[in-house]
């Protein structure tokens, strides 16, 4: 099965130019594997440094999934006080809650320099049997690259994004999104 998940989602990179991360989770934190290759481009090093590093859940898209997901790991996390990366980390657990309820109501999650300044990222849930969420696919590059003038993803992006997650599903046995 790995390498139909492998060859599902190969052509994200190229085609959004974005370096694509998966996350392996550990209590509150996320640590990045690379699936694209994104180290051996020099316009995605910023992504490459993040590959392997553990992330807070709080701060990044494909965090933001996995926790909108989950209520007990939320729930959990919103005891303690979020540590803020920028300006623009949420911080708050009624933040937080409200963010998590907004990726459940549109189906992906969004950071924009929440964790690193000029930086920003997409995600969305990967789908197991029944259609539980078991992961999270995404890309993450320049704010330039992923967001519009308005600072919004880019909805090209996000659809590729899901593309990848319902063939990644697919691959694991969903079959209706």
């Amino acid at each position: 099965m790995a390498t139909a998940v492998i060859n599902d989602v190969d052509p994200l990179a190229p085609v959004t130019g974005a370096g694509l991360l998966v996350p392996l989770v550990r209590g509150r934190e996320a640590r990045y594997i690379n699936l694209d290759y994104a180290a051996s481009a020099p316009a995605l090093q910023a992504v490459a440094d993040q590959v392997g590093a553990l992330l807070p859940l709080h701060a990044t898209a494909l965090g933001k999934v996995l926790l909108a997901y989950d209520t007990n790991a939320a729930a959990a996390l919103s005891q303690d006080r979020l540590e803020p990366y920028t300006r623009r980390t949420i911080t708050t657990a009624r933040a937080l809650a409200r963010a998590l309820a907004e990726v459940r109501e549109v189906g992906w999650a969004a950071a924009v320099e929440e964790m690193t300044v000029g930086e920003a990222s997409v995600a969305l849930p990967i789908r197991g049997y029944g259609g539980l969420v078991v992961g999270a696919i995404g890309i993450s590059g320049a704010v330039e690259r992923i967001c519009d003038g308005k600072g919004q993803p880019k909805s090209s992006l996000v659809t590729y994004v899901r593309d990848a997650a319902r063939a990644v599903s697919r691959d694991l046995g969903v079959s209706r999104w």
